[in-house]
């Protein structure tokens, strides 16, 4: 039975007490925080992450090579999906109006530096000088989202 790209392929466990950092609104998980990984697992893959007493803490990605290697996207024991990233961008633009789309990193806002930690790896960043746009949403681990409407 294969697994669906939206479901944690294993679990990461973290050493004693690292899991309180991510209970309380930390999204990464150092190095040095991890106890174990399940073997196997994909780089970019979702985990299901745990306390060194195996409770829930949360769902995330995993790249096992990099300096956080678990970026946590929830807290809570829900889906990952489109669903899931489209009300966060939803939320966000809420929060922080996109009115227009940038591809120089350079110039990146500090409210856009979240894409990375919600496994958006983008060559896209936003600002906000101007009033009209067209948005576009890059893909999330080969899944396609749909586009979100321009705003006036």
């Amino acid at each position: 039975m294969t697994r669906s790209a939206f479901e944690p392929q294993g679990n990461v466990r973290l050493r004693p007490d690292r899991h309180k950092k991510l209970l309380n609104g930390y999204p990464w998980a150092h190095k040095g925080d991890l106890q174990s990984a399940d073997p196997g697992l994909e780089p970019g893959g979702l985990v299901r992450i745990e306390s060194s007493q195996g409770e829930f803490v949360g769902i995330g990605s995993y790249l096992p090579e990099g300096r956080f290697p678990v970026r946590l996207f929830t807290n809570r024991d829900e889906r990952i999906d489109e669903r899931f990233f489209l009300g966060r961008f939803e939320s966000a633009l809420k929060r922080r109006p996109l009115t227009e789309w940038n591809t120089d990193h350079q110039s990146c806002s500090p409210s856009v530096r979240i894409l990375p930690s919600l496994g958006v790896h983008s060559p896209y960043s936003m600002t906000t000088p101007a009033a009209s746009h067209t948005s576009v949403i890059p893909s999330i681990h080969s899944t396609s989202l749909p586009t979100l409407p321009t705003t006036s």
